[in-house]
């Protein structure tokens, strides 16, 4: 029924691209926070980021949503009506294949996938090559000096390379998705929708453990609720 698939289309898509750009933000406040470069353009970004990123996210869930609604008219499902093998009197088995137009695939895919991808792409080489030179001069400074000191540094950078490779499998899986043609028996093709539906996730758990104190709290709470049981 259109009145299901289209709806649910439409939601799912809003959801995963801003899902996806919100990695994308989180990896540029990590780079902006991080970084020591003394170029003007970081210079402003550390005085205003904390200004400007909820109307940045408030943005980027408006354009997720407007991206995701011309799916309304490209998506499409094909149902084929197959009478039963011993021609009996029986329900009609019925076949379906979900399609979307190519060109809004792409479209929509270069501005909710690619382009935040290219972010988290940046920011991590520009957060590494920062920390890298700080441990440098650091170590210049104090040939005692230890990398705990710097631990939090360390933590948002495993966090962004964990982003940053959840996006690239998400990514394959979108591309691999949207390349092969429609089939409802293709095991590639259910492989890349369980990727493409569980990134949410996946990113919130990744979220979760790079919080120390929130990992803590969820373990604790986990501990407690099995002893109840």
């Amino acid at each position: 029924m259109r009145e299901v698939y289209v709806p649910i289309t439409v939601g799912a898509l809003t959801l995963t691209y801003f899902t996806y750009w919100l990695t994308a933000w989180l990896c540029v406040y990590y780079c902006v926070s991080i970084s020591n470069f003394n170029h003007p353009f970081f210079l402003w970004s550390k005085r205003n980021i904390s200004m400007y990123l909820p109307r940045i996210l408030l943005l980027s869930a408006a354009g997720s949503f407007f991206i995701s609604l011309p799916a309304i008219w490209t998506a499409s499902v094909e149902v084929t009506l197959q009478s039963p093998v011993n021609g009996s009197l029986g329900p009609h088995l019925i076949s379906c294949s979900f399609y979307i137009q190519p060109f809004y695939v792409q479209a929509a895919s270069s501005i909710g996938c690619y382009a935040p991808f290219l972010l988290i792409l940046v920011s991590i080489i520009v957060t590494n090559s920062s920390l890298i030179r700080h441990l440098r001069k650091m170590k210049q400074k104090d040939s005692r000096f230890s990398q705990t000191k710097d631990q939090a540094h360390v933590n948002a950078i495993r966090t962004m390379w964990m982003f940053l490779t959840i996006s690239i499998i998400f990514c394959t899986s979108e591309m691999l998705l949207f390349s092969l043609p429609p089939s409802r028996e293709d095991n590639c093709i259910l492989v890349s929708w369980l990727i493409f539906t569980s990134f949410p996730a996946v990113e919130s758990l990744v979220i979760i453990f790079a919080n120390p104190k929130l990992k803590k709290q969820i373990m604790e709470k986990v501990l407690w609720f099995n002893r109840k049981l």
